[in-house]
């Protein structure tokens, strides 16, 4: 039973861990897709 439970937890860390990075890309690429951003706004990025 034990070696069930490693194995869950390693893919449940897995699948957060995925989850995380593709959230963080999908955001940062969304942030990407502004093209009529205020330059003044632009200078503080």
């Amino acid at each position: 039973m034990k070696k069930i439970g490693v194995k869950l937890l390693q893919l449940s860390m897995l699948i957060i861990t995925f989850f995380a990075v593709s959230t963080a890309a999908s955001a940062s690429s969304i942030m990407g897709y502004q093209p009529k951003m205020p330059v003044e706004l632009q200078k503080k990025l």
